[in-house]
Order: structure tokens, then sequence, then C-alpha cells
């Protein structure tokens, strides 16, 4: 009902129109209500004002983190100025730590520091750290992500506060992020990277410009701006990658190429401009008149001069080498040529208000380098020079000159490529076509440069001809051009041409030349009329003459040749040199050798005389020695070679001029004496002349020198071992000669003193070989057959050397004055003829007088002895060594000839000679008044005697000191036997063993020698010993074996070991029992001995009935003297008293003894021994004392040495201990209890007497196997008489040792049975 009510209740208006204005309500609210949200609406009212300011604040404290109101907020306070309340905003926002609050908040706080920083005055002091905190604001607000507008923004900024790299890298992440604005920010990066010198940067940002070019002249612009955006950075290498990346479709581009082929050559790289060269080079054929060409000479720059390499220039168009294209680009006028100096440091950085001005300049092409001359062919050609492709530069020169042959620069510069591409047969064809063209000199001079080195005569001699007849007066141009006529084969070409030229004030000079020519060409009628000519104008002119010479000399008349000289020799003077030269060699070819020596006169004054002249000089004047002397010591005046200078002293020591020899060495400078001394004939001679002036050791010294430098000859070397023969040592002798041992047996030169060498050194065998081989050639030489003869003595052949002595003293006898004139050359090796001369002849009188000794009587060698010593050289000897030809010339250097020729080098050798001739002689006559009269004269002091006679007189003095200074310093000058004496006697036993056998190996055949060695080698040797002896001695009997060995550690000291065996055993137990199957010890000891003293120590362990050990001490004095005396003491020791004692026993005992030597036959001995006999358990038994005495006297002192013998004995021994055990045992139970007197020797007293030989062999060292003998009767006061008897034989088995085989049987002996010894005793030596 009610809905029937209201459906029936009056509406007012329609529901239609209800919805109507409801909707036009609603949109007119819409219509007039703000839109775009709060930052629009706020900004609709105007600008930002109190406010509005604090509308937002109440909203914000509604709605405190809405990021709308708080950046809207921020942004009022900025306006305002606010600054704190901006800040405050900023914190606010920051915490809420979302992304775009972050960015809002940086960007906020940017925004406030940049208003307080530029709102501090420029003056203020605050504004540097303000500005710096912006920076540093700026710089963190970079790192984030932004959006592109505020990128931009913050670019501006950083550029704004002066931080360009900053806005480039922002400008940077612009142009990656917004490619529709690319184009815009790659140039602001291109600006700001310039400014910071990122030129790379600023490089790519034109690349990427060139990639989106849309026409090729754009392309280009930006191409170019990136490459020169490079090279302005001094960035070459980097800006030719660069480019080879982004050349892209400008390859083929003409400009682009120009601008690549400079830019390769300011970067020095030769590749990089050959390739771009070659890339333009297609371009360089193009019609000067074609649209290309145009282009091309629109874009086309100016050449440039590089600091390493050619340069092309405009005008003369010759390619020159870096300094010289500096010089003339310096003569250059402005613009012709620009040089251009790379950057060697990078261009500092740009203000920010240059940048604009930096960006222009890489635009574009400076028009200042566009070159005047616009041919493509030059820059091309320019390029491949510059590039090192020769072979490119040259193919383009050749085109031009084939498209134009008369054209002179392309021709030059053809010639020069050429020369410069090793093409040497083209530049040469250029040049001269070059010169031919222009008649340039430059063209001629490198023809006549390059001609020859080609062998191309015609080229060479078109331009010689066009230079000679330019200068018809130039005599060495004429002469040029003659010479390349005659090598042509041409020389009648050249008379003419020579015959051509016009006759002024050279007429002569041409006339000579036509001579010359027409001589060389083998016209010598020509060249002899021509010279005549000349010589009938100037007769005196010695030229003239010469030449007329040389033809009549070349034919082969050569008296007429020396007439033409002597006709102007009126004119000649001391400079025509060449002259007398000549004349000289005339002379001497005809043997005219006054003229010679007139011309050498001249020449020597002229002072023009060269060395070559000065060496023919010396060869002339060899007989005359002080002359060639002279011209030698001017020779090295003036060339300092060392051969002047051994030819001087040669010479002046032939001429005995020892003073000059003196000043010439005096005057030598440091640096002439070690050139000097590195010559080994020039120390020969200057040996030669130490030895002359008795400075031997220094002649010994240079000889020495010499052998061991390269090229020392045979005559050296025998000349250093003569030398060493007579004062050098043993060592040094032995060394050359094992040096030179294969060398001797090829040169002869060697042979002779090989010999006497070897027998200095007691080798006479050796020496003997050597001599044999001269014997074909010096059997009738005296000297050698006496040396022959020393050297068989020497060797044992006495007989052979008497009888060749004898028959030389009957040769001397026979024929004197042929003897005066024979040489031992082969003996003065290296020295002068007049000295060997008066050697020799010395040699030979002293000689004759030794002979006389032996083969005449007294009164004729004592005749002779005294002829030698009063004898004086001649006086005229010197002068005829001092003769001169040529007298005192001119420029020689010396004094007169005759100068110091006073000195007496014959009286020196004849008084070394007469000396020790004198010396022996009055020693073989037992003479010794005259030898004392003889040396009292000549010597004094300890220098008066020869040494080997004052060695004798030492050995029969026995003086020792002055044996050991005679061995110090003679050496093997003393006879061999007397120095093996010497070395005994002052107690050098090896070194007296090593004498002795030295000398045994050089004469082997010598008997004493062998039994020097035998003696000394035996007199204390080590060897290695075995013994073997079987003892019969009931009830004990024992076969004893010993093994012993010693060695010798020092010259004095020896050392050994002993090993003793004892196999033994009872033959009556009714006597002994119990005992040892095997009794042994072993000793060591070691000794020191002397000549006269010796003393041992040995020690050792012996192990018997018991073990225990053992200690002995040996010493002697006088071993040496006819008295000797020894004591030794000992520790259980051996008691061989007894045969219990020998099993079980020991004894300590203390022996003295004494040796004298009453004479060589009769000889005393006697010791006395005192023992204290013990158990070998060391329990005291009883003492005792043993004396024996012994007269010996042999009736023989060498085998067979029979010798009588008488000794007496006497021991006496008492029982005062206690018999222990150990030798209780021994005794047989019948015989116990035991006391002490059983086991003690009985007292007993022996005498006896012997005969026998060869008692020593049982030790002593025999090689033949030889017998010994001994048998004696003795009588024993307890057993009675009974006879000893001793018999064996002895001798060597392999040579280097001994054996000995012995039986002995003694009927009466100290122990009181009957003893039989059967043994052998071997002892090898080694």
């Amino acid at each position: 009902m009610n809905d029937k009510t209201n459906d029936k209740r009056p509406r007012i208006v329609p529901t239609w129109l209800v919805y109507t204005l409801t909707g036009v309500v609603l949109a007119t609210m819409y219509g007039v209500s703000p839109r775009g949200g709060l930052r629009q609406r706020v900004a609709s009212v105007g600008a930002p004002s109190e406010l509005s300011v604090a509308y937002l604040e109440a909203w914000s404290k509604v709605r405190p983190d809405n990021e709308e109101f708080l950046s809207l907020l921020g942004a009022q306070y900025l306006y305002l100025g606010r600054t704190d309340d901006a800040e405050r905003i900023a914190t606010r926002m920051e915490a809420l730590g979302t992304d775009d609050m972050m960015r809002s908040a940086m960007m906020l706080h940017l925004s406030v520091t940049e208003q307080r920083t530029f709102a501090i005055p420029e003056e203020d002091p605050r504004r540097a750290p303000a500005l710096e905190e912006l920076r540093a604001r700026l710089t963190q607000a970079a790192k984030l992500p932004w959006a592109p507008k505020d990128l931009e923004w913050l670019a501006q900024r950083s550029a704004a506060v002066g931080m360009p790299d900053l806005a480039a890298r922002l400008y940077a992440r612009l142009s990656a992020n917004d490619p529709d604005g690319r184009t815009k920010w790659d140039t602001q990066i291109t600006r700001y990277a310039l400014q910071v010198g990122d030129y790379h940067a600023a490089a790519d940002a034109w690349f990427r410009q060139e990639a989106v070019a849309q026409t090729r002249d754009e392309q280009r612009r930006c191409f170019v701006a990136g490459v020169r955006t490079l090279q302005s950075g001094n960035l070459l290498d980097d800006a030719l990658t660069a480019a080879d990346a982004h050349l892209g479709k400008l390859a083929d581009d003409p400009a682009t190429l120009i601008v690549m082929l400079n830019l390769a050559r300011a970067a020095n790289r030769p590749d990089a401009v050959d390739r771009y060269a070659k890339l333009l080079a297609k371009y360089a054929l193009a019609e000067p008149t074609s649209p290309l060409a145009e282009h091309v000479r629109s874009v086309a720059q100016a050449g440039y001069a590089y600091m390493d390499g050619p340069v092309a220039y405009r005008h003369g168009g010759s390619l020159v080498s870096l300094r010289a294209a500096m010089r003339e680009a310096a003569a250059q006028e402005q613009g012709e040529v620009r040089v251009i100096r790379v950057a060697t440091q990078a261009a500092p950085v740009a203000p920010a208000a240059s940048a604009p001005q930096a960006a222009s300049s890489v635009n574009g092409v400076d028009a200042s380098a566009i070159r005047s001359d616009p041919s493509v062919a030059n820059v091309v050609f320019q390029a491949f020079v510059e590039s090192g492709d020769l072979a490119s530069a040259q193919k383009v020169a050749a085109q031009q000159v084939q498209r134009d042959p008369r054209s002179v620069e392309w021709v030059k510069r053809l010639a020069q490529v050429a020369e410069w591409n090793r093409d040497p047969s083209l530049a040469l064809k250029s040049w001269l076509d070059y010169a031919q063209l222009s008649n340039d000199q430059v063209g001629w001079q490198n023809v006549l440069r390059i001609a020859p080195m080609l062998d191309d005569d015609e080229a060479y001699l078109t331009a010689l001809v066009h230079e000679a007849r330019a200068k018809p007066n130039d005599l060495k141009l004429i002469d040029n051009v003659t010479a390349t006529y005659e090598r042509l084969g041409r020389p009648d070409d050249g008379l003419a041409f020579l015959r051509s030229l016009p006759r002024t004030t050279n007429a002569d000079a041409i006339d000579q030349r036509i001579g010359q020519l027409a001589e060389r060409a083998g016209h010598d009628d020509q060249a002899l009329a021509t010279y005549r000519a000349v010589q009938a104008r100037h007769p005196n002119d010695a030229n003239a003459a010469l030449r007329t010479a040389s033809v009549l000399y070349r034919q082969g008349d050569y008296r007429a040749s020396l007439a033409a000289l002597k006709t102007a020799r009126a004119g000649a003077k001391d400079s025509d040199e060449d002259f007398w030269r000549n004349y000289a060699e005339l002379a001497r070819l005809l043997q005219r050798d006054d003229d010679a020596n007139e011309a050498y006169f001249h020449l020597i004054a002229s002072g023009a005389a060269t060395p070559e002249d000065l060496g023919d000089m010396t060869y002339f004047y060899d007989p005359y020695p002080i002359d060639a002397g002279r011209v030698a010591e001017l020779r090295y005046r003036r060339d300092h070679t060392v051969r002047a200078l051994q030819d001087a002293i040669f010479y002046y020591t032939d001429a005995q001029a020892m003073d000059r020899i003196a000043t010439l060495l005096a005057s030598l400078t440091p640096d002439e004496r070690k050139a000097a001394e590195a010559s080994p004939a020039l120390l020969g001679v200057r040996a030669e002349y130490y030895r002359l002036i008795n400075e031997p050791q220094k002649a010994l010294a240079d000889l020495k020198r010499a052998v061991d430098l390269p090229g020392a000859s045979s005559d050296l070397r025998a000349a250093y071992l003569w030398t060493l023969v007579d004062y050098g040592s043993d060592g040094d002798l032995r060394e050359a000669l094992k040096r030179w041992r294969g060398s001797a047996d090829q040169s002869s030169a060697l042979w002779e003193p090989y010999a006497a060498a070897e027998m200095r050194l007691n080798r006479p065998v050796a020496a003997l070989e050597y001599l044999r081989r001269q014997s074909a050639m010096m059997s009738r030489d005296p000297l050698w057959l006496l040396t022959y003869a020393d050297a068989q003595e020497q060797a044992g052949h006495d007989g052979l050397a008497w009888s060749i002595r004898k028959k030389v003293w009957l040769q001397m006898q026979q024929d004197e004055a042929q003897l005066v004139k024979l040489h031992g050359a082969q003996r003065a090796a290296m020295r002068g003829r007049t000295a060997q001369d008066a050697e020799t002849l010395e040699d030979l009188r002293g000689r004759r007088v030794t002979l006389s000794a032996d083969y005449a009587t007294g009164d004729t060698s004592a005749a002779l002895l005294d002829s030698l010593m009063s004898a004086r050289p001649a006086s005229a000897d010197n002068s005829i060594a001092r003769r001169s030809m040529i007298g005192t010339a001119k420029g020689l250097p010396g004094g007169a000839p005759l100068d110091g020729a006073g000195l007496p080098e014959n009286a020196r050798v004849r008084g070394a000679v007469a000396k020790e001739v004198a010396v022996a002689w009055a020693l073989s006559k037992e003479s010794n008044p005259l030898a004392k009269r003889w040396l009292a004269q000549q010597y004094a002091e300890r220098l008066s005697r020869p040494a080997d006679a004052q060695l004798t007189i030492a050995l029969a003095e026995n003086n020792i000191p002055e044996m050991e200074r005679l061995l110090a310093v003679e050496r093997s000058r003393l006879p061999v036997n007397d120095r093996i004496d010497a070395t005994i006697a002052v107690d050098r036993p090896d070194r007296a063993q090593q004498l002795a056998f030295n000398a045994l190996d050089g004469a082997p055949e010598d008997t004493d020698l062998h039994t020097r060695v035998t003696e000394t080698t035996l007199d204390w040797p080590q060897s290695i010993d075995a013994d073997v002896v079987n003892h019969i001695e009931h009830p004990l009997d024992y076969v004893e074996t010993t093994l012993a060995a010693s060695r010798k550690i020092a010259e004095r000291y020896l050392v050994g070991v002993t090993a003793v065996q004892h196999f033994q055993h009872s033959t009556d137990i009714t006597q002994l029992v119990n005992v040892p199957s095997v009794d042994r010890w072993l000793d060591i000891y070691g000794e020191r001995q002397t000549r006269d003293t010796s003393f041992r120590i040995t020690g050792g362990r012996r192990v018997g009935s018991a073990a225990f050990y053992t200690l002995d001490l040996a010493g002697e004095v006088g071993r040496n003297s006819p008295l000797t005396l020894g004591v030794r003491a000992g520790r259980n020791q051996v008691a061989d008293e007894n045969q219990t004692l020998l099993v079980g026993g020991m004894k300590d005992n203390v022996i003295g003894d004494l040796t004298y030597r009453m004479t060589e036959r009769i000889t005393l001995t006697g010791s006395v021994e005192a023992d204290r006999f013990y158990s070998q358990a060391r329990n005291y038994i009883g003492s005792g004392v043993l004396s024996t005495a012994e007269v010996t006297y042999r009736i023989r002192t060498t085998y067979p040495d029979y010798t009588l013998r008488a000794l007496i004995t006497h021991g006496g021994y008492g029982a005062s201990g206690q018999a222990d055990a150990l030798m209780t045992r021994l005794l047989p139970t019948a015989l116990q209890p035991a006391s002490p007197q059983d086991f003690m020797p009985d007292t007993y007293t022996q005498y006896g007497f012997y005969f026998g030989f060869g008692n020593d062999l049982l030790e002593q060292y025999t090689h033949a196997w030889r017998p010994f003998f001994d048998v004696g009767i003795v009588h024993d006061s307890i057993q009675g008489w009974g006879p000893d008897v001793s018999i064996g034989i002895a001798g060597a088995v392999l040579g280097g040792d001994h054996l000995a085989v012995f039986l002995q049987h003694q009927r009466v002996s100290k122990i009181g049975t009957p003893v039989t010894l059967l043994g052998a005793r071997y002892k090898w030596f080694y």
C-alpha cells in the first residue's frame, strides 16, 4: 500500500532531469578542480613564497614521509635562499633511503653547495675550499644513475666549476644513452676532452660523427678532425692506427689520402707512407686539367722536412739528406718549405676558454700548408723517398722522364733516386743526361764520382775531357785524362789529346807528359826524343837528365844512362834525391863503388833518404861495419823500425863500437824499448852485446825472452843454449833441452849446443849422439875434436879420448897457421865476425896449452902458457874493424869512425881463456906457485881460484860452509864426482843420490858412476824385507819368519814396521815343556838420520807366553867421524841369553857402544850392556852385564875383503829375584820346584879368532852373486874350545833387490848348547 502511495506521490522534476543535473554538477566540479599534482598546483599560484612554504610545511607535518612534499619543500627553501632549511630537508630525504630520494637529496645538496659557493666573493679566501667541496659533491653525484636532463645539468655544473674531465665523462654517458642527441653530446665531448688532453676520447667522438655522416664531405671533415685531434696530442702512431680503423670508404678519396700520407710522414712511419703513397700513386698520372687533379691540387699540403730523412723541394727538384735540407730550407723564402718538428712531450691541458679555438683548429686543413706546386707526382715521389720505397720513387721518376725526356728536374730526380736505390748504372746514365742537358757542374762531378766505380770509362772520359778543356792549365786534370786514355788502351788518342792542348806556360810540363805517355805506350824513340829535347833546353836540369836516363836504362844501355846523369851532376843539388838515388843504383849496377858512395853521400846529406834507401846503404856498406852501423842507426832515427835498430847493434858490435851501442840503447824511449823487446832477432843481437861487455845475465835474459817470442829462429835457440851452458842453471838448461828436443833432430844448428849442454849435465852418451851427427862437417875442426874427446872421456872411454887429443895435438903442431883461419861458427851463434874470430883464436890457443900438458915437455907447456898470458891483440884489429868509406858524411849520427876504437874486447876474451888454462895447467903439473901467481895478478879473495879447485880443497879440509857455497853458486860447472862427494858431505843424501843417478843416466858405461849410484842409493834405503831362518838349538828349535817394510817420509826421516813369528817347539821334554807353539811380535819405528847422527824410537807388542808392549830408544853420534858412539835403552825386550828366557822371559837393558876406525884397515869396537831380566808376567828374576870388544883388520879394502878378527866377550849374571808360575811351568815336574837360578844364564867368558871375507854381504847390496865366508875358533870358559863357521852367497835377483842364503854353526855359543842356523834373507829396494 505504501508502495502504491509512493507511486501516487507527485514528482517535482522528472528522474531523468535529476540525473542530468547531477552529471552537470559533477562535471562542473571536475572542471574547476586543480589538476597535475601538488607541484603543479603550487606552481600555478606563482613564484615560491612564504605562504606556499607554510602551506607545504603544514602538509609535511601531516604527511612527513611524502616524497613529493619533501622535494617541493626543498626546492621552495632553495629558491628563497633558506639553505639551512634546504639542507635539513635533504637530510630527511636521505633518511627515506629510496633511490629517488637519494638522487633528489644529492641534487638538493649540490644546489645548496653551489649557491653558497658562488655567493662568496672571488677574492674571499673561503671561495677556494667551497669550490673544492662543490667539486667533491659533483664527483660523488656523477657516480649515481641519472636521467639525461640531470646528467646534462651535472655536466654543465662540472664544466662551470673547472672539472672538464668530469664533464666529458658525463657527456660520454649522455652520448651512450641518448642516440638521438649523440651529435650534440659528441660535440661537447670533443670540447672538454681536448681541454684535459684526452685526445683519444675527443677523436672517438669525431669518429662516431663520421660513422653517422650522410655525405662524403661530412665524413671527410669528421675523419680528418679525429685524426688531427690525435695528431695535436703528438699521438701519431695512435692517429695512424685509428685512421686505419675508420678510413672505410674514404680509402679512395685523394684528399683524405694526402692527409693520411702527411700524417704518416709526420709519424716517421715509412711503411705507412709507402702504403698511402701507393694508394695515391694511381692519381699521379692524372692530367693537370682534369677535375680529379684540380681536386687534389686544392687539398695538397706543403712538403715537410723531417729531422731524420730527406726532403723534396719545389725549386731545384733535388733530394738531399736532412742536415743539407735544413740548411737549404733556411735559405728558402717563407712558405716554400715548411719544417715540422715533432713534439717530444704531451701538450699541456688547455684552459676552458681555449677549447673553442682548439676545436676549430682541427676542423679543417691549414691553408698555409697548401703547396704552391700542385703536382701529385711530386707528392707521391717525395712520399716514396721518405718511406724508403726507393723502387717506387724511381718508377715514378722514370715515368715522368719518359713523358718528358728533356725535363731537367725529373732527370735529376731520377739520377738521385736511382743512386739511392743502388741502381748505379741508371744513376750514371741519368747524371750524364742531366749534365749534358743542363751543363750543371754538379752533374759532371757526379759522373766523375760514379763512373770509376762502375768502370764506365767512356762516361768518365767524357766528363774528364769536358773538365780538362774547360781548365787547360790544370795539369792534374790533364793527367787524369791521359791516364783514362791509357787505361782504355788508347794511348795514341791520349797523345793526340796532349798535342791538341794549347802551349802556354806549361809547354815543358806537357812535353814531359807526352814523353812519359809515349814511354808507357812503348814508343821509346818518341819519348827519348822528347826528353832529349827538353834536356837540350835545360842541360843542368837533374829531372830532365833523370827522365832521359830512365829510358836508356830500360833499353839496357846502363853506361849511357849513367852518362846522361853525369852530365847533369854539376847542377844536381843534395835535395835532388831521386837523381842521386838512381845515380847510386846505376853505379852499384856497374860496380862503381866510388860513384855509388858519392851518390849516397849526397842522398844522406839531403836528409830525404827513405828507410828503403838507408836499408840499401846498410847492405852496400856491409864490408865497412862502422859505416853500416851508422847508416842503420840513421834509418832507425827515421822510421823507428826494429830491423834498423837490430842492424845498428849488429854492425856496431862487429866494429867493436860498444860505446855507440850503449848510447843508442840509452836513447830509446819506453815505447821504443818495448817494441824492440818484442823482436826475437833484436834481442839476440843485444844479448851478444851484453855478452861481449861481460854482462852474461842480461844476455841470458834477452835470449830467454827472444826464444819465447813467435818467429824465433834455430840460431837464436842455439845462442840461448850456448849461453845457458856458460851461465845458466841446470833447471833452465834441462827445460830448454826438453823444449826443443824434437827440433834438434831437424836443425843442425842445435846439434853442437845440445852436445855441450848434455856434457854439462853429465850426459856424455847423449852428447856423443849429437856430436856424431856433425862428424862429416867438423872432423877437421880441432875444437870440435877436443869436445868430442871430452865427451868420450866422460862416457868412460878414456883410451879413445886420449887418442883423439893426441891426433889434435899433432894436427895443431903441423898446421898452426891454418888453424887461425878456422871459424867455429856453430859454436858462436849470433856473434859478430870480429868477436867470433877473436874468441875462436883464443880458445884454440888455450886448448893448445892444455894439450901440451899431456903431450909435450913441461918446458914447452910452460912456454906456451907464458905466450898465452903475455900476448896482446894487434893494434890494427880495431883499425880494420873501424875502417870507413863514407867518412864523416853530413847527417850520419855519432862522431868520427875511430871514436871509441880503444875498446879492449880482445883483451877480455884472452884474459878469460888464459885464466882457465893457467889454473888447469898449474894444477896438472902440481905447480901451485904458478897458479897462485896468476890468480894473484888477476883475481882477489874468494874469486881467486876456479870453482873445481876450490871444491877439491874444501873436500880435503871438510870445509862444510865452503862446499855449501860452491854447490849453491857453481852448480853443474863442478865435476860430478866432486859434487856428489860435496853433497854427501853437506848432508843432502837425496840430492847426492839424484846427482849420481843423473850422471849414470848420461854415461851408463861408467863403472865409477855406477858404484856411486849404488853407494848413495843404499846408504839408507827404504825396502820391503822377508827373512826365514831355521834355528836348531836343542832343546828349543824354532823357525823365525820376519816381514818388514820401511819408507822415507823426508830426506832425514824414515818409518817402518817389523813383524816376527817364532814357530817353536821343544825337542827334549826332560828339559823344556809347555812351549807356546807361536811367539810373535810387531814393532813400529821411526828414525831420523843425518850424516853424523841417528835416533830411533821403536814401539811394539809381543804375544808369547803372555802379551805385553815393548819400547826401545837408540841414538848414535859421530857416524861420519873416526869415532862413533851409540847408546840404547829398552823395556820388555827379547831376552835371548838362554832358551827359557827366550820363551818365557824378557829384559830391560841399557847398551853403550863405540866404534873407532883407526885407519882404513883397522877398526876397534866395543860395547857394554846392563840387563834386568823378568818373566813375561813382569816378575823380576835377576840381572847381568855383558861386555864385548873386537879388533878387525882388513887385508883388502875391496871384495874379496879378507878380514882378520879377534874378539872377547864376558857375561856376568846373578839371580836375585823370584821364579813365578809362568816361568816355572816351562820346566818339567822333575826339575821343580824352580829357583831363579834355573832361568838365569851362567857367567862366562869367551874369546876367539876369525878369518873371512864378504861378511857385510849378508846385509849389504851386491848386484853380482858373491859368496861370503867366515871361520873361527872360540874358547868358552865353561864349554871349552869350539869352531864357529858361517858361509853363504848373496846377490841381486831382479836388479833392485838383495837375496842372501847362509848357513851358520857355532859349537860354542852363549846359550851353552851348539847352535845351527839355516836361512835366507830378501830385500826389495824401492
